[in-house]
């Protein structure tokens, strides 16, 4: 039994669930305000691996058994809000607040496969991502931006994205989906 945690002080923390102590606390370092605060996390437990995003704008992968960070990328240019990561744990989604969404294939390198414009087709603008959520089976992408409107995605076809609005105006901050 175990529980992971990501906190405003940069750490992702994994916890025995069952004594409520910590495990292990895997360290984002810093950025240049002194921190960088963890804003998501997507753990794929039988890997034994989690992604994690941060204020810095990054994507960290990390190896849940020895506390190692696998891989570095600098995602976003604005804080990378949120993150889900495939079962085979080489395939990762981020959100960010500059209001791209980026598809990653971890084995092919650090740059992202897929960039796509988020949060726009209900105003001219682009919004910030605050939550996503991902059909992975039929490569679309469920997100949540700053101004209320939730927003599908699908790979194949980026330019025809389904948007409405879903909280008055208010953030989607998270989000679930059965697809």
């Amino acid at each position: 039994k175990v529980v992971l945690s990501g906190g405003c002080d940069g750490f992702t923390q994994v916890w025995d669930a069952e004594h409520l102590r910590v495990l292990r606390r895997l360290d984002n370092g810093l950025d240049s305000l002194g921190i960088a605060p963890v804003t998501d996390l997507s753990a794929v437990w039988q890997s034994g691996q989690v992604a994690t995003t941060s204020g810095d704008g990054a994507l960290r992968c990390w190896d849940l058994s020895s506390g190692s960070l696998v891989s570095k990328s600098q995602a976003h240019r604005g804080a990378a809000n949120c993150v889900d990561m495939y079962v085979d744990t080489k395939h990762v989604v981020t959100g960010s607040a500059d209001g791209t969404i980026k598809v990653w294939d971890l084995s092919a390198g650090t740059t992202p496969v897929h960039t796509l414009w988020a949060c726009q087709a209900l105003h001219l603008q682009h919004q910030e991502v605050l939550s996503l959520v991902t059909d992975w089976s039929n490569g679309r992408i469920l997100c949540g931006c700053c101004d209320g409107t939730l927003q599908l995605l699908d790979l194949a076809r980026p330019d025809r994205a389904l948007a409405w609005s879903a909280h008055s105006g208010q953030a989607v901050r998270c989000l679930s989906a059965i697809f």
